[in-house]
């Protein structure tokens, strides 16, 4: 699943309430379950974060890194390019993480072991809403990632979004994604584009997977290629003919982003 899985990583987070204990405001909230590009707007909301939570940037895992973002890449170097962990895209995630771990042992080491705490009850949330017990394996930024069939991954997030209309906990997650769809990657980003829409809840991953919830009609989607996003983009838009799940404006959006961006 890879970052696909952020949404459901951060689901032990606000069942135990600690959104609300630190009071973390919806853009933060947003960017905990991201791939940010390391802009201005989420550059802001991990200072935010971190002073909230009392996070060291020292104890992420993750090598410090540049900005992903084209522009904030430029301001980055205009300013003495300096690299840091939390330009990371995975640095929201990776406090998530942190702040379930400090909560279940009074710590933040070893995080990103999969034999934590803090990833052992994340397990069991990937494994439950999934439906199926994933491979595991180690993934680019440090923490272990989920084998789970699309069938599975599609399931989950049919979940997420019927318990975000239910008003069950996903609720406030879901909420804060509509309202800040810039948060949960950036400009130009299909999940921005996608999250945008007040009936959808969208994250990618590496290897062009994308998992989507369409919550007017409960339904989950995920779709992987090895052909690139563009592929995509167009089994989504084919999908979407037949069954109406993206608008003209965000399939436009999205054709866009194929052609100009990536």
């Amino acid at each position: 699943m890879h970052s696909a899985a952020k949404p459901l990583q951060l689901l032990p987070l606000l069942d135990r309430g600690l959104d609300q204990a630190y009071a973390l405001s919806p853009e933060e909230l947003a960017l905990l379950s991201s791939s940010h590009l390391g802009q201005p707007q989420h550059m802001e909301a991990l200072r935010s974060l971190s002073a909230k939570t009392r996070l060291r940037e020292s104890e992420l895992v993750l090598p410090p890194t540049a900005p992903e973002g084209r522009i904030s890449y430029q301001d980055w170097l205009l300013h003495g390019g300096r690299k840091r962990r939390l330009y990371h895209p995975c640095s929201g995630n990776h406090m998530a993480i942190m702040l379930l771990q400090r909560e279940l042992t009074g710590g933040t080491a070893g995080y990103e072991r999969m034999s934590s705490p803090a990833q052992q009850e994340i397990l069991g949330y990937i494994q439950d809403y999934t439906g199926e017990t994933p491979m595991l394996k180690l993934d680019h930024c440090g923490i272990p990632t989920y084998g789970i069939s699309l069938g599975g991954i599609a399931s989950a997030y049919q979940r997420l979004g019927k318990e975000a209309i239910s008003g069950g906990t996903a609720t406030r997650l879901v909420s804060a994604l509509h309202a800040n769809p810039v948060m949960v990657e950036g400009d130009g980003c299909i999940s921005t584009v996608l999250c945008a829409d007040s009936g959808l809840v969208a994250k990618t991953g590496v290897n062009h997977l994308l998992a989507l919830s369409d919550q007017r009609r409960e339904l989950g989607v995920a779709i992987i290629s090895d052909r690139g996003w563009g592929d995509v983009v167009e089994a989504l838009c084919r999908i979407s003919v037949q069954i109406s799940i993206i608008n003209e404006e965000s399939e436009y959006q999205l054709k866009q982003i194929v052609r100009f961006y990536l």
